[in-house]
């Protein structure tokens, strides 16, 4: 089937704009996926053979050259873990774990802190991280009044930023294999793009900080108003094993699947680097799943098939957004607005300017894509083509910049909607809430971009952009309060 080429024309921003305004519109992020999908169908082929485009896009989901693992392995995952959290809940093992924690944990601050902990110390893969945090504190969560959008937020801003920053984690393996031709040593260059890149340090400091203060910015006002109370139909006595055992089991199995299935899917020597290049991340989260799904069946008293199914029900939702919204991706592959926007700066003699577009740059494709990686894919190579040796990790900073900050605003994300299901939050209320905290966050990479293009060396922006951090938190109220203490449903 022959496609229009759409690489070098501003047609192919059609299906982001329509996608993210009907979005933002409606609430409806769904039919906005799909109707995305089906605008960028339009564009690439005749009507006539729209729908077998579509079919074509649909099936490739699950077989494209043979089944695709990837795709079931993660629906499993999701379907599996959502039976996991209703049998802990019914089972009573939640409420004993709250209860449990009680005398240690005993505020929304505590809450938030042992989440954004969690979060930061979960750093081998995104989807790992989002999923099993969300499982780990949503007892407490509820049982201290934090919404469900306020730990969303934690868990996002947790994930993908602390997995950009980290080589030894799937997204370095990944970021490590595309600076290898660039540099004698990619570690070192790695090492030196993180320390200018802005935007995930700037986004960890800021959930930290939000975690301390329980500082409201914007929407997230609103969102505090909202928590969900815990159900539970079985007593159990205040305990750590019921929750923990699970959940430990979930955590060590995966890791270790991690690793083992990197190594043997290596060709020469393993390293951890190497292993978590070529590690299979969907069998691995299903392997983990699996044992603690069987504990949580075993420890049930009753009902046992019953719950398990009305918890891989409650997972529906995600699941059907995370398929359309890599419905959207296939279709906008073709479309390639990567290359058109990609095209914006080919060519483009910006000289210490260069940084600074390669950040707005990967923050729209990011958006556009939902895609950390596809942009990392696209722009880490392409930005190192485009500087002088001396701005290389600045460039490069920057794309990671841009990319992680696109893919934490793009309703598309498939890491936000993880996100949004690992807190059993509605998706759009968790974009919408975590916005103005990114926002800010980019704000200041802007800064710092442009005051780096006037020549201030990366020592002394980073304190310009500290500085700049604490005072724009101080005039937006973030100092006003700390987090109340004992409040419980």
């Amino acid at each position: 089937m022959e496609l229009n080429d759409l690489s070098l024309s501003a047609q192919s921003l059609i299906p982001t704009v329509l996608t993210l305004g009907l979005a933002l519109a409606t609430r409806r992020i769904l039919l906005s996926l799909l109707l995305g999908s089906l605008v960028g169908a339009f564009l690439l082929t005749p009507l006539p053979e729209l729908p077998l485009y579509l079919g074509t896009k649909v099936t490739g989901l699950f077989y494209d050259d043979g089944i695709s693992w990837w795709t079931l392995q993660v629906v499993a995952f999701l379907l599996m873990l959502g039976a996991l959290s209703r049998l802990l809940q019914v089972s009573g093992a939640a409420q004993a774990f709250a209860d449990a924690c009680a005398s240690r944990i005993q505020s929304r601050r505590g809450v938030g802190l042992m989440s954004v902990g969690l979060g930061l110390a979960i750093f081998i893969d995104d989807y790992f991280n989002a999923l099993a945090v969300g499982q780990a504190t949503r007892p407490l969560a509820d049982r201290y009044r934090l919404s469900r959008e306020r730990l969303a937020y934690y868990i996002d801003s947790t994930a993908a930023p602390v997995c950009a920053l980290m080589p030894l984690s799937s997204w370095g393996a990944f970021m490590l294999s595309l600076l290898a031709p660039l540099a004698a040593s990619p570690m070192g260059l790695f090492v030196d793009m993180s320390l200018a890149a802005f935007y995930p340090w700037l986004a960890l400091l800021l959930v930290v900080f939000t975690a301390w203060t329980d500082w409201d910015l914007g929407a997230m006002k609103k969102a505090k108003a909202k928590p969900q109370p815990l159900v539970a139909t079985q007593q159990a006595q205040g305990a750590l094993l019921p929750l923990l055992g699970p959940l430990l089991a979930l955590i060590l199995v995966t890791l270790v699947a991690l690793f083992v299935t990197g190594a043997l899917a290596t060709e020469g020597p393993v390293s951890a680097i190497s292993a978590l290049e070529n590690t299979n991340v969907g069998l691995s989260l299903v392997l983990g799943a699996l044992p603690a799904l069987l504990w949580a069946l075993w420890k049930a008293k009753s009902q046992r098939l019953a719950n398990a199914w009305a918890g891989a029900k409650v997972m529906l939702p995600a699941v059907y957004l995370l398929l359309s919204a890599w419905l959207l991706a296939a279709v906008m592959k073709d479309v390639q607005v990567g290359a058109y926007l990609a095209s914006w700066v080919k060519g483009a003699s910006l000289g210490p300017w260069m940084p600074l577009a390669l950040f707005f740059i990967a923050m729209v494709m990011a958006l556009a894509t939902g895609s950390s990686w596809g942009t990392f894919g696209i722009m880490l190579p392409l930005g190192a083509q485009l500087v002088d040796p001396a701005l290389l990790p600045l460039a490069l900073g920057a794309v990671v910049s841009g990319a992680v900050f696109g893919d934490h605003c793009s309703p598309a994300s498939d890491t936000t909607i993880l996100s949004s299901a690992g807190a059993e939050c509605e998706h759009m209320d968790h974009v919408l809430t975590q916005l103005p905290y990114a926002g800010l966050a980019a704000g200041i990479c802007v800064l710092g971009y442009s005051l780096s293009a006037l020549g201030l060396p990366l020592g002394p922006l980073w304190l310009v952009v500290l500085v700049v951090l604490v005072l724009a938190v101080t005039l937006l109220g973030g100092w006003g309060k700390l987090a109340p203490q004992k409040q419980e449903v």
